[in-house]
């Protein structure tokens, strides 16, 4: 995160991983087609030093808030489906820094 600029960091940065890819399909013609992406979309942040602690967790909340927002709306083609699993916070533990990472499944 401190290789960001903190002006990005306190915009909060967006970035999407890939973890891997389940569930071809295992048919003739269509082979390691038609799967299941595994993603983890990382949302990271910064807030100023002379604020409570607290704020890196709130600041987090809005963040995913944002991020189950955009899961909740309509994709961009082509993926038909992005699940959320569940998301991670940092727990305050890198004041002023903060982070939010989601377990996703996509579907195009």
């Amino acid at each position: 995160m401190a290789q960001l600029p903190d002006e990005q960091l306190v915009a909060g940065v967006l970035a999407v991983t890939l973890r891997g890819e389940s569930g071809w399909a295992t048919y003739r013609g269509r082979e390691a087609q038609l799967g299941t992406l595994q993603v983890v979309i990382v949302g990271q942040l910064r807030v100023a030093e002379n604020v409570e602690r607290g704020a890196v967790e709130d600041a987090e909340i809005a963040l995913a808030n944002e991020i189950k927002g955009f899961l909740a709306g309509v994709l961009p083609a082509p993926l038909r489906a992005c699940v959320a699993t569940g998301y991670a916070q940092s727990g305050q533990m890198d004041f002023p820094y903060g982070w939010v990472a989601f377990e996703c499944e996509v579907t195009a």
